[in-house]
């Protein structure tokens, strides 16, 4: 390391950070705070020559060691605490990087090349709000959440330098009941949208369910029932997957043993095909499953 590295880390060896938070009474909390950070490049990014990672794909270090400056600013508002009726929170992260280590692409028929170069400007955005409702005459809570993130950076692919602006948003309810014994459900629903601004853009659509069910119908037998369903959209194309598992435990009447049966991939899925949004357009994936598997167990003491 050479006398202009050491002083750059000399003068970075201080990591300022201040905050402020506020409690009036038990039902409020307000937190405000910044942070700045030094993100340092590791041994993947000093390398010096092109290394096959892939079929077809190289990558090559920025041949350089530098720390990464970051800025960041948190404000935290909740309102309500555990054991309230209502429940409030939400929180804003703000992060600037006057610059970063990204990424130069270089795309052929035959292979493709990614390598690291210092690039200005990087700036993250995330919003983060829920809200919980305890209904007394319905037994069960009321959720609402809504995640929205943010991002806008450079990249150069093919010699040819692209801004980039992603854009990502989460919203949906869930419901979950609180009655005493017997069978209680937790269900719930998101939609997700993907956007990729760069010369035009491209945009992705999901959404993903859950139902789940716990059942005890005495202090003997119990078990549960998960359903997660995948309804993913790119272009005119959906496609639909639905994943459930069973599981039932029987306790014997001295306590032990305790005899379980599990039931995965119900519905003996075989493949799951995934589709996300990249600098340059889609990316597909698809991962081969585990096939449908019944486990039973024994569980007791010496």
């Amino acid at each position: 390391m050479d006398d202009v590295d050491i002083q750059r880390f000399k003068l970075n060896s201080w990591i300022p950070e201040a905050g402020i938070d506020w409690k009036p009474n038990r039902s409020n909390f307000l937190l405000f705070n910044y942070s700045f950070s030094l993100n340092e490049t590791g041994l993947p990014e000093w390398t010096t020559g092109l290394v096959l990672t892939d079929f077809r794909n190289f990558n090559a270090g920025g041949r350089w060691l530098a720390p990464f400056k970051s800025h960041n600013w948190l404000l935290v508002y909740n309102i309500g605490e555990w054991g309230n009726a209502f429940q409030f929170n939400t929180s804003w992260l703000c992060q600037w990087e006057p610059s970063y280590l990204g990424t130069v692409l270089e795309t052929a028929p035959a292979y493709s090349i990614s390598e690291n170069d210092e690039f200005l400007d990087r700036r993250r955005f995330t919003v983060n709000l829920q809200a919980d409702q305890y209904l007394k005459s319905l037994n069960g809570n009321f959720k609402a959440k809504l995640q929205i993130n943010q991002s806008e950076f450079t990249t150069q692919i093919n010699r040819q330098v692209s801004p980039i602006q992603t854009r990502w948003i989460q919203v949906g309810p869930e419901w979950k009941t609180l009655f005493n014994g017997g069978v209680n459900f937790h269900a719930g629903y998101y939609w997700n949208l993907s956007r990729t601004f760069w010369e035009g853009y491209t945009t992705q659509t999901t959404q993903k369910g859950f139902f789940d069910v716990d059942f005890g119908f005495n202090a003997r037998w119990n078990g549960s029932f998960t359903n997660e369903i995948h309804a993913i959209h790119s272009g005119s194309k959906t496609s639909r997957f639905l994943f459930s598992d069973l599981s039932i435990s029987v306790t014997s009447k001295s306590g032990r043993p305790v005899y379980r049966m599990e039931l995965n991939n119900l519905w003996n899925i075989q493949t799951f095909g995934n589709t996300s949004l990249t600098d340059t357009g889609y990316m597909l994936s698809q991962k081969k499953l585990r096939p449908r598997t019944v486990l039973f167990t024994v569980e007791f003491k010496l």
